[in-house]
């Protein structure tokens, strides 16, 4: 099928699923999850006490620096709002999106299960003396969970926090896909989570398995199973996913909601009656007749009733007869009931089944249940994975959850349309990686190698879709690669701290000053710009008209000096080689500033001093090469003994034809040695002198790398300049010199190009990364999602399951929870720097108490620590009583202006 093939009538009213996460007992990721279900495993575990459940590991440990979340205030929070969290970023990842830089707004859709977190810190209250009761209920509050990743993932969309028992998270994705249509928001965040560990495990209930397995429509089938779990779909309304290059998992075509009133045997029990009338509406809403439909998830608890009933309301909504046998199945024969997030589970276990088109068998199945008739044909129960081919329309499914109390949920979701082929592999491309700490870039580079691997994903779209799709953290790292197998090495390479085309660099918290550095040459190296020229639309655009505007002085075509066998005899004249330069220098400028990289500081040798001119504003295009060919004519015949002085009198005519205007940035002369004024451009001799004057670049650079210049781009072919930069007295380790074109034929200008571009980015200066792909950007891919470094956050007297008996065993070691504890993010590139003076020391001493990390420099934010405004509140407090009077006049708006010691020490010491 083709992107829209099938849809256009249904365009408006579908809503697609562009991302998918997923916190599973037994399993790491999603494709463990598919291999489960494919080979029909039972993820549950045997307790102590005899019962199954499904426990999911580690959920005691959380990557609260992370989020900007304190040590202490991470172990307040609820464990089924952290898992939450790392699922909702896990989810807008899957989909490629960044929510801190998506210009739209972005709505969360989610419920949690009941949990005893508040109930276990009040009875731990002794730990926590300066936390009060408020603070526990809110950490503790289910009903905040949609409002806390709001606040942490800066989401500006509604935040609706679900509670319908068992269906929250099917109504939640229903109620998101709804706010999509409307307008409320433009992508939406929708599941749900509960974890309620060993302790949720070991309730009493009727409705529990005396075996300890969960059967749905099975004979055998004697009751539920419970679980924990968490799940996250990110949606999009369908027609903008598509024109947007979303990957589309999957389309929601319609959905409803019901409740069972009092048609039923009691507030508890489901209900025939209301589980039909929420599934036919999802068939009308979704326009679809039911037979074709080809597969449900049912709710499918295993419990004689349930499933009864669940039996007896399909049969009715779909009708007395179907062409072919509808598969049914259930998710918690593979996983138990997860409560609030069995919904959503049941339908990324449905997206993946048209993804792979192939329907898991229910485990445990053995023969079916004899009161659900499913010997009248109209359904069908299997015990291995079935084959789900492609027919004349797309493949369909209903998802069904229902609720305890009577709210009752349906789904209709088809396969998404097919999409177009990869963009291909014609390269190189650039592969930004960053992460909060060195060990997850490390993890991510790892991960990501592996799975490209695997995958057949291409590579511009992998390119794409971790250029706009992911966050950028301080610890950076590029690879430049040509095709998906040379990004797997290299990408492996990395992991292993040996890859010759990748390197990382942690940038400082705001983006460093950039200076453009033109060099003269002494041998004309055009031809190295050639694969620039014919690869990239800026270049080509500003060295064509570059070639223009001189062609009649010159009496060549300077795009003829990029191909070896044309015009050398011309090439080896100074006339020329000054134009042609300018040209290439001048065109690699623009391509810079394509990107998004402009200078703050431009200096130029020699003939480069005029691609630097038009850099700061000072001359325009045809000004500046004006100048250049008219120069290089005199210099030629210089060379054949005319007097200098008789020179200058021609150039002070040519320059007296030009209006130089004030600079926009720092032009530093590479005659002075200073930056040029306003006045100076106005002075014919400050471009007459350029004949006669000695060249004073190490000057100049003295002023460049002594002023707040942090990155030296050199623009030009070669590193002519390098050996001068690096060797000069004020360059230091906090400068970082960038090469811009190999000085080589045999050279690839494209992939220096694009190590440059990563250099830079790697520094911190932003990229406009649509301009690497010529305003036709590939489409989104799925691809690996951040390894977050999880520390334990445990509450002690509730019981949880380690992923490796070693992990559990290693999180002894943890301080109690009143013992400030070191930042999670504390192997940062630089050692924290310590106070300096006594004003310093007293707040550093506050802000440890306060926020309960231990290892605190003067230059650390106060929120990215964690730090809120109860916090701010405290702190105030004891910085009055640490410090008097000194900070007797200070107010909370005094931190959240000052949020770093140094700068917070400096207004104390100021009044």
């Amino acid at each position: 099928m083709s992107d829209t093939e099938g849809y256009d009538e249904d365009l408006q009213s579908s809503v697609a699923v562009v991302g998918l996460a997923a916190r599973v007992p037994g399993v790491a990721d999603l494709d463990e999850f598919w291999a489960a279900l494919v080979e029909g495993r039972d993820l549950t575990s045997r307790l102590d006490s005899g019962r199954r459940y499904g426990l999911l590991a580690d959920t005691d440990r959380f990557d609260a620096a992370f989020f900007g979340i304190s040590p202490q205030d991470a172990q307040l929070l609820d464990p089924q709002t952290r898992v939450f969290l790392e699922c909702a970023w896990e989810a807008l990842e899957h989909g490629g999106y960044d929510p801190h830089t998506y210009p739209g707004a972005i709505g969360v859709y989610a419920g949690s299960g009941e949990s005893d977190h508040l109930t276990a810190l009040r009875a731990q209250r002794h730990r926590f003396p300066h936390v009060t009761d408020e603070q526990l209920r809110l950490a503790g509050s289910r009903d905040l969970l949609t409002s806390r990743v709001a606040y942490a993932l800066n989401l500006h969309g509604p935040a609706i926090t679900v509670h319908t028992a068992c269906s929250t998270s099917l109504v939640a994705t229903h109620l998101a896909g709804q706010a999509l249509l409307a307008g409320d928001c433009d992508l939406a965040l929708a599941g749900g989570v509960t974890v309620r560990g060993i302790a949720g495990a070991g309730e009493a209930d009727d409705l529990l398995s005396p075996s300890g397995y969960c059967r749905p429509f099975d004979a055998e089938a004697d009751g539920m199973v419970g679980a924990d779990g968490a799940g996250v779909v990110l949606l999009k309304r369908l027609t903008e996913a598509l024109e947007d290059g979303d990957h589309v998992h999957a389309v929601i075509r319609g959905s409803a909601l019901g409740n069972d009133g009092s048609t039923k045997m009691g507030f508890t029990a489901p209900s025939v009656t209301g589980q039909v009338a929420a599934i036919r509406s999802a068939h009308l809403l979704a326009d679809v007749d039911p037979d074709t439909i080809g597969y449900v998830e049912a709710h499918g608890t295993g419990t004689a009733i349930g499933d009864a009933i669940e039996f007896r309301a399909l049969t009715e909504a779909f009708g007395a007869e179907l062409p072919q046998p509808c598969v049914l199945g259930s998710v918690k024969s593979n996983i138990g009931h997860a409560d609030t997030a069995a919904g959503v589970l049941g339908l990324i276990k449905v997206v993946l089944s048209l993804r792979h088109g192939l329907i898991p068998g229910t485990a445990h199945f053995r023969s079916p249940n004899p009161h659900l008739d499913l010997a009248a044909g109209r359904f069908t129960v299997t015990s291995t994975a079935t084959s789900w081919p492609a027919g004349a329309v797309p493949r369909r499914a209903g998802v069904n959850s229902t609720g305890v109390g009577g709210t009752n949920a349906h789904l209709i979701v088809e396969e998404a349309p097919a999409p177009p082929p990869p963009a291909g592999e014609d390269g190189p491309h650039l592969l930004p990686l960053s992460a909060r700490t060195a060990a997850a870039l490390t993890e991510s580079a790892a991960r990501l190698s592996a799975h490209l691997d695997r995958n057949p994903v291409g590579i511009a779209e992998t390119a794409w879709t971790l250029q706009t799709g992911r966050a950028e953290f301080e610890h950076r790292a590029v690879v430049v690669c040509r095709d998906r197998a040379e990004a797997v090495r290299s990408l492996a390479g990395l992991a292993g701290a040996e890859g010759p085309q990748a390197s990382g660099r942690s940038p400082k918290k705001t983006p460093p000053q950039v200076a453009f550095l033109f060099p003269d040459s002494p041998e004309l190296r055009v031809r190295v710009a050639r694969e620039l020229y014919e690869a990239e639309p800026v270049f080509r655009a500003v060295f064509d008209d570059c070639a223009e505007l001189a062609a009649a002085d010159l009496g060549l075509d300077l795009r003829q000096l990029l191909y070896p066998d044309s015009a050398e005899t011309a090439a080896a004249t100074t006339a020329v080689a000054g134009p042609a330069l300018f040209a290439l220098q001048h065109a690699l400028a623009e391509l810079w500033g394509a990107r998004g990289i402009e200078p703050n500081a431009v200096l130029g040798h020699s003939v480069g001093a005029f691609a630097a001119a038009v850099s700061a504003g000072v001359l325009t295009r045809s000004e500046a090469l004006s100048l250049v060919i008219t120069r290089g004519r005199l210099l030629a015949r210089h060379r054949e003994a005319v007097r200098i002085d008789d020179l200058n009198h021609e150039y002070a005519a040519a320059v007296a034809t030009v209006r130089p205007a004030p600079p926009r940035i720092a032009w530093i002369s590479d005659q002075t040695g200073e930056p040029v004024g306003a006045s100076e451009v106005a002075d014919p001799a400050c471009w007459t002198g350029h004949l006669r004057r000695t060249v004073r670049f190490s000057d100049a650079l003295r002023t460049v790398l002594t002023g707040p210049t942090e990155v030296l781009v050199e623009i030009g072919p070669g590193r002519t300049l390098e050996t001068l930069v690096r060797r000069h007295p004020d360059f230091g380790p906090d400068h970082l010199f960038v090469p811009g074109l190999p000085g080589d034929e045999g050279s690839e200008a494209h992939l220096e190009a694009l190590h440059a571009l990563g250099g830079v980015w790697q520094a911190g200066l932003p990229v406009r990364w649509t301009a690497l792909h010529d305003g036709r950007p590939p489409r989104r891919v799925p691809l690996t999602t951040y390894p977050f470094q999880r520390e334990r956050y445990a509450i002690e007297g509730r019981e949880t399951v380690a992923a490796e008996p070693t992990a559990a065993a290693a999180s002894e070691a943890l301080a109690a929870p009143d013992t400030p504890q070191p930042a999670p993010d504390a192997e940062a590139a630089r050692a924290p720097a310590e106070p300096r003076t006594p004003v310093e020391k007293a707040i550093v001493d506050v802000w440890r108490q306060v926020l309960r990390v231990s290892q605190i420099g003067i230059d650390d934010d106060f929120f990215e620590l964690g730090g809120q405004s109860l916090h701010a509140t405290r702190v105030l407090s004891r910085l009055r009583s640490a410090l008097g009077s000194q900070a007797a006049g200070l107010t909370v708006m005094d931190i959240f202006d000052h949020t770093t010691i140094r700068e917070f020490a400096t207004l104390l010491e100021e009044t």
